[in-house]
């Protein structure tokens, strides 16, 4: 039978702050820290990730470089939008903001076949 792993969210692994204790309940540590603690422990074989919070653009490479080192996967990074305000009515549903990806509220989003059939066939009205 196959070994169950689980991944962790390496944001708990650190200061763990929350809105009754904003400066954390334990020691902040580094993303590394993070990492090595997440592989010392028993079945833990993924981490949770924020951008850009936890990863950036910057440190992404060296990030999975180190998780391969300590056998461990990087298995998900999600965006940490809801801590801007400029999103605080949603990313695809605010009426007054562009989403990331460009998206505008109302706008109908292309799917992958849309997509190519414009770029193969110049695009929109085919009347002429």
């Amino acid at each position: 039978m196959r070994e169950l792993k689980v991944s962790v969210g390496v944001w708990y692994l650190g200061a763990t702050s929350d809105r009754f204790v904003k400066e954390g309940y334990g020691p902040d540590r580094t993303m590394e820290e993070h990492f090595k603690l997440a592989a010392s422990i028993e079945g833990v074989g993924g981490l949770e990730m924020h951008y850009p919070t936890e990863v950036t653009d910057n440190t992404y490479k060296s990030l999975k470089a180190l998780a391969y080192d300590l056998g461990l996967k990087i298995v998900q990074f999600c965006p940490h939008l809801w801590v801007d305000r400029r999103w605080q009515f949603g990313q695809f549903s605010n009426p007054d903001q562009v989403a990331p990806c460009g998206y505008r509220p109302g706008q109908a989003v292309p799917r992958r076949g849309d997509r190519h059939q414009e770029r193969r066939h110049g695009g929109g009205d085919s009347s002429g």
